[in-house]
């Protein structure tokens, strides 16, 4: 085993064990000795963001963008930061160049529709919804959020529909019964 490849591994079990801090040091003391080591970013930027330190994550992600990287998640990776960070016009960009290397991703479809939903571009989150649910027929959670969509829209019609498609896909996912019930109401 090289020294990268045992690196990794102690990089893997830092995180594993939720040991945040022993991790971004070990990432940051191989990219000390190779800064062109890309894939140290990646685990550097993992344990940023699950260490709550958002903007590091963010950061190291962006230094592997235009590297042998997979790009789709680096870019799939910075859309769901930026989102967290309340940054949406951001994350729609990444999400966006994500779905441009990778369209049939439906969980970044229903991510990109969840970031259009809260930003109020309800025709960009419909069409996103229903990408993921095109690639996914048994997207529950997509079907759901379309209903609420629908709801807030006024499209009562519509968002029955959705809502029973839900429990068609997804028989125990309770709020989309309680939200019919609601509907109906």
């Amino acid at each position: 085993m090289s020294r990268g490849e045992s690196s990794i591994k102690t990089v893997r079990s830092h995180l594993a064990k939720g040991e945040w801090e022993q991790a971004i040091a070990k990432c940051q003391q191989e990219i000390s000795l190779d800064p062109n080591a890309v894939e140290f970013y990646l685990y550097l930027a993992k344990a940023y963001a699950l260490k709550g330190n958002i903007t590091s994550a963010i950061s190291s992600y962006q230094k592997t963008l235009g590297t042998t990287v997979e790009q789709s998640e680096v870019y799939g990776e910075l859309g769901l930061l930026w989102s967290k960070q309340k940054n949406f016009e951001q994350a729609v960009w990444h999400y966006q160049q994500a779905l441009a290397l990778r369209p049939d991703w439906a969980e970044l479809q229903y991510n990109l529709a969840v970031v259009l939903h809260q930003m109020n571009d309800w025709n960009g989150a419909i069409i996103a919804y229903n990408q993921a649910i095109e690639i996914k027929p048994d997207y529950g959670a997509a079907y759901f959020n379309l209903g609420v969509l629908y709801d807030q829209k006024g499209e009562l019609e519509i968002a029955i529909a959705s809502y029973e498609q839900v429990i068609v896909v997804q028989p125990n996912f309770v709020r989309a019964y309680s939200n019919l019930g609601s509907t109906y109401a």
